[in-house]
């Protein structure tokens, strides 16, 4: 459901009045900051195309800016501005204006090699325009908590959580207790891990670390359970 942000325009006097450019600037300064108000985003608006008067509407018409699906508010936009007056819409009009973000901007402060641990990565932090980052751009240092990079990081690159994954709980050559359940009978001998995997993954297991290579399942960081062989 669109969310609409009401400016109501009251009329100095007589029918009619015109809408004029500050009142059209003052609706959409009040929904972006309405959008923005939870996430405490820094931002500023220049607009393109305000028109010095838009129309006559009735005293008690209001314009109502319309958050249509999949709208973004960052960079250039269009914004549907709507005339609203005695209960149904009158007229509808495009503001265009672009919407400049700002916060924090974290990069790498030196090459980052693939699967390194958020923990060990040197990371700097600078304050500065973000309208054209990723989406995904990291601005907390929290939010790698438990990763590592997924690929090589070059430095001086800005840093987005699509570079990361979660460390996987188990890697290649550490030792578990692998589970082997058959005809209500569990079996419990020793392992070697062939594969990285986190929690429920399927990974490729050896008996003692030795012979054929089994699938199993990770249940936590001591153990894996035997997946049924086809």
């Amino acid at each position: 459901m669109a969310h609409i942000l009401v400016l109501m325009l009251l009329a100095a006097g007589g029918p009619s009045r015109n809408v004029e450019a500050k009142e059209i600037r003052d609706v959409v300064e009040r929904f972006v900051q309405a959008a923005y108000a939870e996430s405490g985003q820094q931002y500023a608006i220049e607009f393109r195309n305000l028109p010095s008067r838009v129309l006559n509407i009735p005293d008690q018409g209001r314009l109502q800016v319309v958050s249509t699906p999949g709208l973004t508010l960052r960079g250039s936009v269009l914004l549907p501005v709507e005339v609203f007056a005695d209960g149904h819409v009158v007229h509808t009009f495009l503001v265009s204006a672009k919407i400049r973000t700002f916060g924090t901007i974290l990069t790498a402060r030196q090459k980052v090699e693939k699967h390194l641990s958020c923990a060990a990565i040197s990371v700097s932090q600078c304050s500065g325009e973000t309208t054209n980052l990723p989406p995904d751009a990291v601005n907390d240092t929290a939010a790698l908590e438990g990763r590592r990079s997924k690929r090589i990081i070059r430095a001086g690159e800005v840093l987005t959580l699509s570079m990361f994954e979660a460390r996987p709980l188990l890697n290649p050559g550490n030792a578990v207790t692998l589970i082997v359940k058959a005809n209500n009978v569990t079996i419990k001998t020793n392992a070697i891990v062939r594969e990285s995997g986190g929690q429920g993954d399927i990974v490729l297991v050896q008996k003692g670390g030795r012979g054929d290579r089994l699938k199993a399942r990770v249940v936590d960081k001591q153990t894996v359970e035997l997946i049924a062989q086809h």
